[in-house]
Parts: structure tokens; C-alpha cells; sequence
């Protein structure tokens, strides 16, 4: 089954629609992509009576702020003024480890709304409620998810930092941080957008980086019924098979570390330190960053730098001792083998380059322009466009951001 599609012609809720309806024996005819109408805004009322005038089960809203405009920004760009609601739900004392568990959040409400709601789902193992901006994407997008009118809220999926990571003693804590988070927060937010502009959101959106991006997918399993589109980057999967792999990452990269801290604040970043993470930065960029057709510091052709670039030719070697401007051939060893065992060099040296370009992005990916809309290691996917044949979707470079 072949699916034909423009992103650029139905924007990425248009995508993520005809995704599903692909997958559920829709038309494979991009003629056919269903085109949304625009949503629909409206102007907030008062913020602060949000503080003592909503309510929803099991919620407690601590505080409704105005934020003014240009107290936040994003690539040197004023973020609107918008209101800041802050609060818990399911507050509760675990009769597993005696903790107080709630799921905290965020949620900010622009003044001017443009009828849409975005679900910002956070990384690592959460436990911290980071800025509901919208502005999850990676490669610095230009205007975020607030800047574009969207009520965005953020959590910290049930359990706090100081709780991490053994907040799975608790089972419910851990359902949380799995996916009932989601769950619970997302009528209480559709609720408060109610409450706040006198409607509800028109359009709804769900989307993350890594563990964001896991909660992404779960969402698109479990609550598609609440969202219109879902924005999967670099999602995270199989988490007790990446824990251990991460742990053998971390035993291989000991081995050529310099010093490694002690219990229980190990550190490995001597055995690849800033100064040398550059020089591969630069190699990279040196052998791939024109293979996109346009040499511009981004590596955009991953398939093609994979071949083109060798770590063992192309990244000076140390002939004495490690100066910041070599690699070591055990610190180039450690490189190619981190990652379970490959079978040919040539898929060795595509894991570094995989590995590397992520690296890369962060570093060398800023320079020249403060910010770019494209992402720029070839990892962000609009998720479900799937087949047997076609497992995954890139996102074009240029694709316009959810639109509609």
C-alpha cells in the first residue's frame, strides 16, 4: 500500500487525519486529504478569577497570573501576553511508600487564542513541570506553540524531581507517569479553556520529544478520541531495554573516562568532553553538510552522511596523549561499540553518525542563525503514517508547523 500525501498542502493535523484514516482502510488518494477549516479564537475574560472561579474534580488551582507581553521570548521575538494557571490534581498520600503524590501542572492561556490546544508532553522521567511554551519540537522553531495562539499546558506527570526515580514503588504513580497523566489532565484542561474564553478548544494537539514523544504515542493509543493530531519527535520506546543499553553505553564510555566522580554523583564527561564532542562536530559537518545541496552548518542528508562519513578516517587520531583535538582510538572504539554489537563496520559507522548528528544539532546547529525551523537530525515523525511498507514519515524541513 503506497501512501501519497503533501504536508505542505494539508498542514500536519490534515496529515495526522488522513494518517488515521489510512490506517483504518481510507482513501490512499491525496486528492482526497480532508481540509480543515480554520479554528475559530477568542479573547480571555479574566484571568484571575480563574484562581477561585473554576472548578474540577479532585483540582486545586494555586494561582492565575497575568503575564505580560515580552516576559517571555523566543528567537528574540516577544511571546503575547497570556495567563498563567498553575495547579495540582489527584493530590494523595501513597499507602505503598507513605509519599504525597499529585500531578502538577501548568497552563498558558493567551489572551488572544486562536481556538486550538496543545497537550506538551515533557522528557526524561519527568517530575518537573517545565514551561508550557509549545515549544517542544527541537531545531528552535522560530514561533512557538504559545506564540501561535495555542492554550498549552505541561506537567510533571505525577510525581516531583525529589521522587525520582523510585516513584515507581508506587502503582499508581507509575500508571501516571505511563499515561493516566494524560488522561486526567486533558478534560480539566478543555475544561479550563471553557472556563477561560467561554468556549471550548476547536482544534486539540498532543506532542513531545523522547519521553514526550512516548507520551505521545500512548496518547494516539489511548485517547485519540481527545485529539485531533499528535506530534511524535524522536519518541522513546521499550524503556527497560533503553535503561539497560544505556547502562552498557555508560560501562563502555568508563573505560577511556579521565575521572568518573563517586557514588552517587558519577560523571563520564571527561571520556568526551566538550572540547572533543567539537571535533567530531566538525568532521561531521565537514563531510555531510553540503550533501543536503545547500552547505549552511545543518546536517539535513542523514542516509547520505552515513556513508560518506568514517569515524576512523575522517576524526584525527591522538599519537600522544589527548589534547582536545583528537580522539583517542580506544575513545573511537568506544564510539562505534557503545550501542549493541553491529554486524558490519558500515552499520557501525552509521550508529556514530545517528549518534553524532544529535550532538551536532546542538552544537553547530545554532550557529549563523539564531534559530531554525527545521529539524536537524533527521529524527522528528508525524505519527501514526505507518504501513508495512512505509514504517515511518519524515516531517519535510519546511513543513509548516499545525496550521489549521
Amino acid at each position: 500500500m503506497h501512501i501519497h500525501f503533501s504536508l505542505r498542502r494539508a498542514g500536519l493535523a490534515g496529515a495526522a487525519s488522513v494518517a488515521l484514516l489510512v490506517a483504518c482502510g481510507g482513501s490512499e488518494s491525496s486528492d482526497n486529504i480532508p481540509q480543515l477549516g480554520l479554528a475559530t479564537g477568542a479573547t480571555i475574560a479574566n484571568c484571575a478569577s480563574l484562581a477561585t472561579g473554576f472548578s474540577f474534580a479532585e483540582t486545586s488551582i494555586a494561582s492565575a497570573v497575568v503575564v505580560a507581553s515580552g516576559a517571555l521570548t523566543n528567537a528574540g521575538q516577544p511571546v503575547g501576553e497570556h495567563c498563567l494557571v498553575t495547579g495540582t490534581m489527584k493530590q494523595r498520600v501513597s499507602a505503598v511508600d507513605g509519599q504525597t503524590y499529585a500531578i502538577g501542572f501548568e497552563m498558558r492561556l493567551p489572551k488572544d487564542w486562536s481556538g486550538r490546544y496543545l497537550y506538551q508532553g515533557n522528557g526524561g522521567t519527568d517530575g518537573a513541570v517545565a514551561q508550557a511554551s509549545g515549544g517542544f519540537s527541537g531545531g528552535g522553531p522560530l514561533r512557538n506553540g504559545l506564540q501561535l495562539g495555542f492554550a498549552v499546558i505541561s506537567s510533571d506527570a505525577g510525581h516531583s524531581n525529589a521522587q525520582n526515580p523510585l516513584f515507581g514503588v508506587d502503582p499508581q504513580a507509575r500508571l501516571n507517569y505511563g499515561y493516566q497523566a494524560v488522561g486526567t489532565l486533558t478534560p480539566m484542561a478543555k475544561a479550563l479553556i471553557k472556563a477561560a474564553y467561554g468556549k471550548g478548544p476547536e482544534r486539540s494537539y498532543i506532542g513531545g520529544t523522547s519521553n514526550g514523544g512516548r507520551h505521545t504515542m500512548v496518547a494516539a493509543a489511548r485517547y485519540a478520541q481527545d485529539y485531533d493530531g499528535f506530534l511524535a519527535v524522536s519518541p522513546g520506546f521499550n524503556l527497560p531495554k533503553a535503561a539497560v543499553a544505556q547502562l552498557h553505553g555508560a560501562q563502555q564510555w568508563s573505560t577511556v573516562a579521565t575521572t568518573t566522580g563517586t557514588a552517587p554523583n558519577f560523571d563520564l564527561e571527561s571520556a568526551l568532553p566538550q572540547a572533543e564532542r567539537a571535533v567530531l562536530s566538525k568532521a561531521i559537518l565537514a563531510k555531510c553538510d553540503a550533501l543536503d545541496g545547500l552547505a549552511d552548518g545543518l546536517v539535513q542528508d542523514l542516509s547520505a552522511c552515513r556513508t560518506a562519513f568514517d569515524l576512523a578516517r575522517d576524526v584525527p587520531t591522538c599519537s600522544s596523549t589527548r589534547d582536545g583535538t583528537c580522539l583517542t582510538n580506544a575513545q573511537k572504539t568506544v564510539s562505534a561499540t557503545s550501542s549493541p554489537a553491529r554486524k558490519t563496520a558500515r552499520t557501525r559507522r552509521s550508529t556514530v553518525v545517528g549518534r553524532m548528528t544529535r550532538a551536532l544539532s546542538k552544537q553547530a546547529g545554532q550557529t549563523g542563525s539564531s534559530a531554525t525551523p527545521c529539524a536537524t537530525d533527521a529524527t522528528r515523525w508525524l505519527w501514526p503514517i505507518s504501513s508495512r511498507r512505509h514504517p515511518q514519515a519524515p516531517l519535510p524541513c519546511r513543513a509548516r508547523w499545525i496550521t489549521r
